[in-house]
């Protein structure tokens, strides 16, 4: 029985460190203990990054790159204005990135929250373009 626990708790560190959530990776170890393995294996297979582009806009003459990640907080929307008017001129390319809950993201039932990121992050750029003087 401990041999088994110990499987569990073991595949719920491992899954933590790749950004999971540990209790529910712990609850499914100590439930299932080394049938937990096929379902970890299952799980970083598919966690092959996400990447779309939603537009690519026009590339500002200066110098500076900039990655900003949103999470739709009122404080992520305010760092990105600043992280614009800061640069100004010496901007080149922005990107954005949500950022979602890794959970969220890799789950089927939740397409709603990563539905609404991407709108945001539309938004987002389109009112970053118009600041910069860009098009979108």
């Amino acid at each position: 029985m401990a041999v088994w626990a110990l499987i569990g708790l073991v595949a719920a560190v491992v899954m933590r460190r790749r950004g999971h959530h540990l209790f529910a990776w712990g609850a499914l170890g100590a439930l299932l203990g080394p049938l937990v393995i096929p379902l970890a294996i299952s799980s970083v297979r598919s966690d092959a990054p996400s990447e779309r582009v939603i537009e690519a806009g026009d590339r500002g003459a200066g110098p500076i790159d900039v990655l900003i990640a949103v999470d739709g907080s009122p404080e992520a929307t305010a760092a990105m204005y600043s992280a614009v008017e800061l640069f100004a001129e010496r901007l080149g390319r922005v990107a954005l990135a949500a950022v979602l809950d890794y959970d969220t993201f890799g789950s089927t039932v939740r397409w709603d929250e990563r539905d609404e990121a991407l709108r945001e992050l539309e938004r987002d750029g389109v009112e970053i373009s118009r600041r910069c003087g860009r098009r979108p």
